[in-house]
């Protein structure tokens, strides 16, 4: 594997970030209750923030983006006429920024996969600073070659990412991550294997609406071992 370089995504393929933003929401839509608005479950209710969440991903083309925007439009679906915007907006900002834990075995994977000999790349999109501590936190920070943080445009930053890795003779280039659309899809484009680990927030859905099929789909992460146990004997 000394020729094989591996490009991580991090949010809920490394971290369970969903985690999270699912105990934010859940508290935001307790708070809305609270303030008197239209919330029946606020454990039910967390789905629908989460549509709504998908929706400005979009818009803004970021995962990252004022969540004012998000409360505003619950406060209007839930029709919470004494919500205080700014200050749902405080809460809800302070629990996103909670360092998320590592999913189960990925330090063990990362420390596998560097100890085989791989090159090991982080690719994620959102606030350096935020991300920067989730990676010390967690002790994950030194196992990774190369990061590369960015604020949107994450596929271009794959791409140019492997195009860089083919020009230094890297002849195994994988892309692992859980969004079909924006860690697959790129390795897809630039020839490369794709390693797919579906998460909570990455709906199965996906895979067919954006056509995009991965070389390997794995259900862990632990998984992705045996893959390159069977290239090391190969």
């Amino acid at each position: 594997m000394k020729k094989c370089a591996i490009i991580f995504d991090l949010d809920n393929t490394l971290v369970d970030t969903y985690q999270v933003y699912y105990n934010a929401k859940l508290n935001l839509a307790k708070e809305i209750k609270r303030a008197g608005g239209s919330v029946e479950a606020p454990e039910r209710f967390v789905g629908k923030i989460d549509q709504v969440d998908r929706e400005l991903c979009r818009k803004f083309n970021k995962s990252s983006y004022d969540p004012s925007h998000l409360i505003r439009e619950i406060c209007k679906i839930t029709n919470c006429q004494k919500c205080n915007i700014e200050k749902l907006t405080r809460n809800y900002q302070k629990n996103i920024k909670k360092t998320p834990k590592l999913l189960e075995n990925a330090k063990l994977v990362l420390e596998f996969l560097k100890e085989k000999g791989a090159y090991l790349i982080l690719i994620s999109e959102g606030p350096e600073k935020q991300k920067w501590k989730t990676l010390k936190n967690n002790g994950i920070d030194k196992l990774f070659d190369r990061i590369i943080f960015v604020e949107k445009d994450k596929e271009n930053a794959y791409i140019s990412t492997i195009n860089e890795l083919k020009n230094q003779g890297y002849a195994q280039i994988y892309c692992v991550g859980d969004s079909l659309e924006k860690d697959i899809a790129p390795g897809n484009a630039a020839g490369v294997s794709t390693v797919w680990i579906p998460s909570r927030w990455e709906l199965p859905k996906n895979e067919q609406e954006y056509k995009v099929k991965p070389t390997y789909r794995i259900s862990k992460l632990k998984d992705i071992i045996r893959i390159f146990e069977t290239l090391s004997e190969a």
